[in-house]
């Protein structure tokens, strides 16, 4: 049978403690995912390091967010850049930003709107 339509039996009990246990890698003081936080979303995340044997070691960090009931799913991968919690998380961080609190358009801006007007 083919493998990627194949469903996997998984208690809702462990997809709670698995979603649980990513939060607090975000959340929690301890957690390695610390730097993607994102002001008033709650993200779930998990970091990682790929061992590389021509050079320095791979950074990870999968997310998604909001945690309870996701509408944006992120794998970010650095090459060469050593640890996905210093690495891989800021970038993460950045992209959850632009997606839940875009910033406004330049030429909205009241800066823009003073200097368009000299």
């Amino acid at each position: 049978p083919d493998s990627l339509h194949s469903i996997v039996p998984i208690e809702r009990r462990d997809i709670a403690i698995v979603r649980a246990a990513m939060v607090s890698v975000v959340s929690d003081p301890t957690g390695t995912g610390g730097q993607a936080k994102v002001d008033s979303i709650i993200v779930a995340g998990k970091t990682g390091t790929a061992q590389n044997p021509h050079g320095k070691d791979h950074a990870l960090f999968i997310c998604f967010a909001p945690a309870e009931a996701p509408r944006i799913a992120l794998a970010v991968l650095v090459e060469n850049a050593g640890h996905g919690s210093t690495a891989a998380a800021p970038i993460a961080r950045k992209v959850l930003q632009a997606y839940f609190h875009p910033a406004p358009p330049e030429s909205a801006s009241p800066t823009a709107n003073v200097v368009a007007k000299r």
